[in-house]
């Protein structure tokens, strides 16, 4: 018969009931009987333990967890928040002998916390198993696979449903029950003692051929007393013939039960439990990934559009009202300038009115706001970007961006225009590529292994050489490792390649420790750097072909982890009505393992325009993630300013019970109250199952809303530029029909006033140029003594780095004063801009009566001089410990205070690319200012010279006025639409 590894749970239930047979038999067996088998059950909040646990005992889980039917006691562990927290006393009972251990995880897959639980556990006998939720079975689900992990017990993960909607609300299904019956088997088989089925088999085989024995020897009593001639022994052979009768009735019992424990033990054995445990784990996966192609698409899935997934043409109300509008407007302002410029001829525009308006054109269709989402991996960012935009969300199939159960999004997505969905890639120059961090538990290291691969193939392709790489040590506090020296660069080097070499790379460990470790596998050399900084860095070479579709450019993301390394993001095209003024930015999160990418999110929050949409799961809100990316959003003081721009989404509320969810909003509020905000907006979505419920509908309101205040100035300027310029034209066929009018006398003196009006706005002209008391080099000084002060004190606090002690709290002196230029170069330009628009409107409303002068407002979306960078440095500073900085300065001639140049350096490096591009970027805004005012004063100049010239003309011929008269019409038309239009977008902000 074959094998079937768990029948190793019925062997006490076989011992108890053989002993009893032994007994009723007269042969009493002393069987050692095992104890019911203890089942660690645990894995992290929401992963699905106590689901899983009731689900197996059809509702109610007894206190002591005991399984009987398969002598096992599965009990449940509070949920493991910090893998670190195994170590602590509620898990002592882990570490017992011969306990199994169930980890169970969500499907969103492992997040680092995992991967770090499982490591610790490795010396236990573990089996992942992947806790699928009967929601997530439809046909948008990517195919479940088992994924691989032959660092534990089991090799693989496990799949199961416990509750199936077709079978039963409460109890496991049998499928599953027999699937996990498989999982505690394969834990029992590992966790026996040695030696303990073959012990056991051999007395159950001996005291069986005993029995048979000491029957044998009766029956063969019987045969010699039923020969014999004495009539005596004939007799005694007929008593001794009825005992044996009755001890072999009494003794079948006792020999079926041996028989079946016998068999037992040689089925059950563990030399298969691996093989046929997988194919029950895969036999699951197949059942669930059939069960969700038969079910119907959630109503996300069913989302359509039209060809190229163009989103115009939507019912009321839907998704593609979203943001519907915020770009009305703008469109409806772009066609009234494209219709100005049309009309130029008949409004007798003159050639400066017709550039301002183009240049007006360009502002408006190039403006855009960029929209972030952020959140720990996997928390649902992907899959609320496609209904937002109106796509259906399609793991297999993705009309957007792909949302696969697990993670998905492993560079920076920004999601923007384009009529035929093309994608454009724009690579990295340099970077900082991340081979090993720090874990909480002391010694340990955790080893990146696409990063350790990629930097690999780069080395032997001679796509990097060794001078275009500069390595960053392991903190000094990774073990008690005696360094005679400082790592130089070849140090570093030669310690990669021996942990490439010695650790088996490719296929290295996950997690790695420091000699004074008790656990393995060790690191090699001290040596090996915690990073590279590589500039510049390699090509992508062929790994894309050019004009690669969406689908193409995720695929060989995903396959290759070297290509996320090389782009800075990716610019998915999208035809939706909004990306034509607005960009989603999609991002890894705050805790990507990439460090550019955890940087462009960072600096993405610091954004002071930019609507942040932060994503909490919903059946794991406020973990360690969290809780980590919720103290950055603290430290850099969000909750005190501007807190309008943020929009707190918690996602997947199908997977949690109606009565669980205020419990729900509660937690996630007072994980808000923790960083100052007191009373934030909530929004409780499933974007898969109810993708237009009241709660999404408000969320997308409140987005459009804050998009169309943040820009509703920026929108009032340019229709005060254009009414300026329409108005212009306007006034100057007005005055021209008036001066035909007019007497020879008049006109003289219509032309003299005219004169000293141009001659008024050249000179204003050079004044605004020139003049170092109001004009552009006065704008321009104040610029420079602001950047002189503020920029100073950042410079001040860095050069004042001279000490160890000077470094405990740089790293909120520097955010301090880095938020302070910020803050105080945005309000200066600001100030300065409305201060020489205004200085230029008095003047010439004052030399022109009744024009007026307006340029776009002022937008500064991004911090100036962007601080991501240099924080994180004070976050990743090298110290070397008192007694190895003595040994060196003595042995190794190093400068006992080499660490604090070395770390001021690190911080200053940064600092100063930042100055450079904040200082560029701040000149360029007034320069552009500048050019604008300038451009305008030139319009005006113009105007008056064109009157100049119509007044020196003789009268108008009738044909002439009534080209003004339709002129002057043509303009009123035109100024009460734009009215109507300022006065519509003052309705919508």
């Amino acid at each position: 018969m074959p094998a079937d590894p768990t029948l190793i749970l019925d062997v006490p239930a076989a011992i108890r009931e053989t002993v009893a047979c032994s007994r009723d038999a007269g042969r009493p067996l002393q069987l050692r009987r095992p104890a019911p088998f203890p089942v660690a059950v645990i894995g992290p909040p929401g992963s699905g333990k106590t689901t899983i646990l009731r689900a197996l005992h059809g509702g109610q889980v007894p206190r002591d967890g005991l399984m009987s039917e398969w002598n096992a006691r599965l009990v449940e562990y509070p949920a493991l928040e910090r893998a670190a927290d195994l170590r602590g006393v509620s898990y002592a009972g882990l570490w017992r002998d011969q306990v199994g251990v169930l980890y169970v995880l969500p499907s969103r897959g492992l997040n680092d916390e995992d991967e770090q639980a499982l490591e610790i556990l490795r010396a236990r006998n573990v089996i992942a198993l992947e806790n699928i939720r009967d929601s997530e079975l439809h046909p948008a689900r990517a195919s479940l696979v088992l994924l691989e992990r032959p660092e534990i017990g089991c090799p693989f993960t496990v799949p199961i449903a416990p509750l199936m909607a077709q079978y039963s609300a409460t109890a496991m299904p049998q499928a599953e029950r027999r699937l996990l019956r498989h999982c505690v088997a394969f834990l029992r088989n590992a966790t026996l003692p040695d030696g303990y089925v073959p012990a056991l088999h051999e007395q159950a085989m001996t005291a069986r051929e005993a029995m048979r024995a000491d029957i044998e020897d009766q029956w063969r009593q019987v045969l010699v007393l039923a020969r014999s001639p004495a009539h005596i022994s004939r007799i005694d052979g007929v008593r001794l013939l009825l005992d044996l009768l009755e001890d072999c009735r009494v003794s079948a019992a006792f020999d079926a039960r041996l028989t079946e424990l016998i068999g037992l033990l040689e089925r059950g054995g563990s030399a298969s439990s691996a093989r046929l445990l997988r194919e029950q784990a895969q036999a699951a996966a197949d059942r669930y990934n059939i069960e969700a192609g038969h079910r119907p698409a959630p109503a996300a899935a069913r989302l359509t559009s039209g060809a190229g997934h163009s989103l115009d043409h939507g019912a009321e109300g839907g998704a593609t009202d979203f943001g519907a509008r915020y770009v009305q407007e703008r469109q409806q302002l772009l066609g009234f300038l494209g219709n100005v410029l049309a009309q130029r001829s008949q409004l007798r525009l003159i050639n400066e009115e017709q550039q301002s308006i183009e240049r007006l054109v360009l502002k408006v269709d190039e403006d855009n706001i960029d929209i972030a989402l952020l959140g720990r991996f996997s928390s649902g960012k992907s899959s609320v970007i496609n209904p937002l935009l109106g796509a259906p969300i399609d793991d297999r199939n993705p009309a957007l961006l792909p949302t696969d159960v697990r993670p998905e999004t492993s560079t920076v997505n920004r999601v923007c225009y384009s009529a035929n969905g093309e994608v454009a890639i724009e690579w990295l120059a340099r970077a900082e590529v991340t081979f090993a961090t720090q874990t909480s538990e002391p010694g340990q290291l955790r080893l990146h292994g696409d990063e350790i691969r990629s930097f690999q193939t780069w080395l032997a392709s001679g796509q990097v050489a060794d001078e275009h790489v500069t390595f960053t040590p392991l903190p000094d506090s990774f073990g008690d490792y005696d360094r005679s020296h400082l790592p130089r660069e070849a140090d570093q080097r030669t310690a990669f390649d021996a942990v490439w070499q010695d650790l088996g790379f490719p296929d290295g460990p996950r997690f790695v420790y420091a000699g004074n470790h008790t656990d393995n596998p060790k690191l090699p050399d001290p040596w090996f750097p915690a990073s590279a900084t590589i500039d510049p860095l390699p090509e992508a070479g062929t790994s894309l072909r050019a004009g690669a579709q969406r689908a193409e450019v995720f695929a060989a993301v995903k396959k290759d982890a070297s290509l996320a390394l090389l782009i800075d993001r990716l610019n998915i095209g999208f035809d939706h009505r909004l990306l034509r003024h607005a960009s989603f930015i999609d991002t890894p999160g705050t805790d990507a393992p990439i460090p550019h990418h955890r940087r462009v999110a960072q600096d993405i929050v610091r954004q002071q325009n930019c609507p942040v949409i932060y994503c909490f799961l919903g059946d794991r809100p406020g973990g360690m993630e969290d809780t980590r990316n919720l103290r950055i959003l603290r430290d850099w003081g969000i909750g005190s300013t501007n807190l309008n721009r943020f929009f707190f989404v918690i996602t997947m509320k199908h997977n949690v019970a109606d009565d669980s969810r205020e419990t729900v909003r509660d937690y996630v509020r007072h994980c808000l109250r923790e960083i100052g905000i007191s009373e934030p907006p909530l929004y409780f979505v499933d974007v898969v199952h109810y993708p237009d419920d009241e709660e999404f509908r408000a969320l997308k309101a409140d987005v459009e809303r804050f998009i169309n205040m943040s820009r509703s100035e920026l929108f009032g300027s340019w229709l005060a530029q254009a009414r300026a310029i329409v108005t212009e034209a306007r006034a100057r066929s007005v005055r021209q029909l008036e001066d035909d009018a007019k007497d020879e006398l008049q006109r003289a003196r219509r032309i003299a006033v005219l004169q000293r009006q141009r001659a008024a706005i050249e000179d204003l002209a050079g004044e605004h140029v020139n003049s170092t008391r109001w004009g552009a080099p006065w704008a321009r000084g104040r610029v420079e003594s602001l950047l002189a002060e503020k920029a100073g004190e950042v410079t001040s606090v860095i050069d004042g780095l001279t000490a160890r002690r000077a470094f405990d709290d740089v790293q909120a002196r520097l955010s301090d004063a880095l938020a302070e230029l910020n803050r105080s170069t945005r309000a200066t330009l600001t100030t300065i801009h409305t201060g020489l628009l205004g200085r230029l409107q008095s003047a010439v409303a004052e030399v022109r009566p009744g024009t007026s002068i307006y340029v776009s407002k002022v937008t500064i979306d991004t911090d100036l001089f962007p601080g991501t960078a240099i924080l994180e440095a004070t976050r990743n500073l090298y110290w070397r410990n008192v007694f190895k900085r003595g040994f060196q300065r003595v042995f190794g001639g190093e400068d006992f205070n080499a660490d604090i140049g070395r770390n001021s350096e690190k911080i200053a490096q940064p600092w100063r690319k930042s100055r450079e591009s904040g200082t560029t970027q701040a000149n360029s805004l007034i320069d552009e200012s500048v050019k604008d005012m300038k451009a305008e004063l030139n319009r005006i100049s113009a105007s008056i010279k064109a009157e100049l010239d119509e007044a020196s003309r003789p009268p108008s011929s009738p044909d002439h006025k009534a080209e003004l008269e339709r002129a002057c019409s043509l303009a009123a038309e035109w100024l009460s639409r734009l009215d109507a239009l300022g006065r519509q977008a003052e309705g919508s902000s």
